[in-house]
């Protein structure tokens, strides 16, 4: 999440599409009905802290409706050097050589973080500057 709210940063440097997903002391309104009625829970070890709703009773970590909802402990830091490399012109594939990993995951988070960009601001502008091609049909002519 830290690498996803620096490449925000470096888009914007006024900090607005940051602030969106800014982690703060605070426990996170409920994901499920949208309530601010919400506490800590638990913290197992190891484990990122877990908040519950008691408008729903919902229960939910800060990951939830974020790209890293379902990572495994290993993915982050490849996740990180993905995203480092979005917005430059690069194929989808140099970015899985690069980081060590498959193609077919690389394409899964340009993916998820492409549908999360839009979230944040649906009206495109940030998803635009998502610049990772999936094939060498796109690729400049050298």
């Amino acid at each position: 999440m830290t690498a996803w709210r620096a490449w925000l940063l470096e888009l914007d440097p006024s900090g607005k599409w940051e602030r969106r997903v800014r982690l703060s002391h605070r426990p996170p309104h409920c994901p499920n009905c949208g309530s601010h009625q919400t506490r800590f829970d638990e913290c197992s070890n190891g484990a990122f802290p877990r908040f519950k709703c008691a408008n729903c009773g919902t229960k939910f970590t800060r990951r939830r409706g974020t790209p890293f909802v379902n990572a495994k402990m290993s993915s982050p830091e490849r996740m990180r050097l993905v995203i480092r490399r979005l917005s430059l012109p690069l194929l989808v594939m140099q970015v899985a050589d690069l980081v060590g990993t498959s193609h077919g995951m690389v394409r899964k988070w340009h993916s998820m973080f492409t549908d999360f960009a839009d979230r944040l601001e649906p009206s495109g502008s940030l998803s635009a500057r998502i610049r990772l091609r999936s094939n060498s049909a796109n690729a400049p002519n050298k």
